[in-house]
């Protein structure tokens, strides 16, 4: 472990993931998902080049926010806080949206950064993807209602 990471340093970015986490929770459960997408696809200033150094910094502060608070927290809000993290910090990162039909509908979020999994990487080949969101844009259709369950996210219905 690099010694210039200081707890101070790891407290503020965990605090930051759970926060982060929470908000989008909660954004998930009572507010439609269209709002949530213009949420994180705002207009802001990136970065020409990556930080790794924020990138590392950010995987490992929703790895242990997950880690320690697991009812709190499921694929989608992890990767929506991971995007606002890094948005925050400059950095352009994409949420991946797949689904998997075995004997019901099941769908899983996905988070990447220059083409490196910042959290919900395990599995994802199992889903299909149906859209991407990338913290400057929209890049395909996303579902209308998304409603937990278990901590998967069900695709109840498809915009056309």
């Amino acid at each position: 472990m690099n010694k210039e990471f200081i707890l101070p340093e790891k407290l503020r970015y965990f605090c930051e993931a759970f926060l982060f986490n929470i908000r989008y929770r909660l954004a998930i459960n009572y507010l439609p998902f269209s709002r949530l997408v213009k949420n994180l696809t705002q207009p802001t200033q990136f970065q020409t080049s990556e930080n790794s150094y924020e990138v590392e910094r950010v995987k490992w502060a929703l790895r242990n926010v997950t880690r320690y608070f697991p009812y709190l927290s499921n694929c989608l809000s992890t990767a929506a806080a991971g995007m606002s993290m890094l948005k925050k910090r400059g950095i352009i990162s994409e949420i991946y949206l797949g689904v998997q039909r075995t004997d019901k509908l099941r769908a899983h979020a996905w988070l990447k950064s220059s083409g490196k999994f910042i959290c919900g990487g395990r599995n994802h080949q199992r889903f299909s993807i149906v859209s991407v969101i990338r913290s400057e844009e929209v890049v395909t259709q996303f579902p209308k209602q998304i409603t937990t369950a278990k901590g998967m996210i069900m695709i109840e219905d498809f915009e056309d």
